[in-house]
Order: structure tokens, then sequence, then C-alpha cells
């Protein structure tokens, strides 16, 4: 595990940047864009105490959790919160896909560093291949994002995330497989799949399930 020097140390650095943000968070963001710009998996420790912090500030409620857990010990860490304050998991979403599309769909996706929004070279380009269509900013390629990266993410959900769906199914959490391998990669093509393996599942006529 990587050792970070006390965290005194760096508030003490970082506290005329902080403004409003508060430090804790501040300090673990840090820590946790270490790992993410090596091409790390985030430790156990530093991703659940970031999720618990912006967990609470939803009232442990009402919200999805999209990539996490991805491990056993963050889904114990996960169902250990939930029943200390009396809450629980409806369900989990679990989107089938392969390997090649995945790759595909995750390295042809491009960000603005500026206005933060989302690109895709092939479903929703950039304007001119390379800027963003509302601040003009270049969007850029995240670290996480490159074939490496995302192949060593394909492994580690292989490794580890499987056991943690596992683990969640195996404490009573039901699981709904949701297609991911579709023809157009859209908000509303990916909304009405979801939205339809929830009709399905439920027993909803699909129209139904859709406007919810």
């Amino acid at each position: 595990a990587k050792e970070f020097v006390p965290d005194v140390i760096i508030l003490k650095h970082l506290k005329p940047y902080l403004g409003n943000r508060d430090a804790h968070e501040a300090i673990l963001g840090l820590k946790a864009k270490y790992f993410v710009s090596n091409g790390l998996y985030v430790p156990d420790g530093i991703t659940n105490q970031l999720f618990l912090s912006a967990f609470r500030k939803q009232g442990h409620t009402g919200v999805v959790h999209d990539g996490f857990p991805r491990t056993i010990e963050q889904a114990k860490f996960l169902l250990d919160v939930l029943k200390k304050e009396s809450k629980r998991i409806d369900f989990i979403l679990h989107v089938d896909n392969d390997d090649d599309a995945i790759v595909a769909r995750i390295s042809g996706r491009r960000v603005c560093p500026e206005c933060r929004n989302v690109y895709h070279v092939e479903y929703r380009p950039p304007r001119d291949g390379k800027f963003c269509t509302d601040c003009g900013s270049e969007a850029v390629v995240r670290i996480d994002d490159r074939r490496e990266s995302v192949l060593t993410r394909l492994d580690e959900y292989r490794k580890k995330t499987r056991k943690a769906v596992e683990y969640l199914t195996s404490s009573g959490i039901e699981i709904i497989a949701v297609p991911g391998n579709l023809p157009e990669l859209s908000g509303s093509a990916v909304r009405d799949s979801v939205m339809g393996a929830l009709g399905s599942e439920y027993g909803m006529p699909y129209e139904l399930s859709r406007a919810m």
C-alpha cells in the first residue's frame, strides 16, 4: 500500500487552496488522484471514506451507486453502513456487455477539462473532433479511460467485482441484468435499456417503466 506523509503536513500545504471545501474530503481526493493518475486502483480504505462522505450528504438514501462497491471489502462496508442507518439496497443493475465493446466505448470517451462535458469520438464527437461545444476547450482522454487502464479494470472486475456482486446477492439483494451491447450509444438508448429491464423484472408495462 502507498504510504503518504501525515495528513497534517498535507493540510499545511493544501490549506491556502481549500476555500470552502472540506479538508478531509480534499485530502482523500488528492490521495485517490495519485492512484488514478498512475493507472492504479484506489485502495478500499480511501474509496470507502470518499463514498461515505458523499453518501452522508444524501441522507443515506435515494442514491444510485455507480461503480461502488467494486470489491468484497467495499460491499461489506456498504452493508454495514446501511445496517447502521436502517437503510437497504433495492437491487443491483448488472450491465451485460463484451470486453471489446467496453474497451471501444470507454477508450473513445473524451471529457472537457473545464465544464466536464462528456463526448465520444463515434457516438457524440466534440466539435471538429477536438473541442467542447460549450466552452471551446480541447476535450481530453482521462488517464483511466486509456486502453491499457480499461484492460486493467476489466481484469480487476473478473478478479474482484464479480466476487463483490456474488457477496451482495448471497446477502439477499436482487440482481437485474441489463443489455449493454446496444446498437446505438446514447442517453435515451441506455435509459430505454435500463427501464425496459426494470419493467420486465417488476411486471410493469414498458411505457410505465419508462415514465418512472
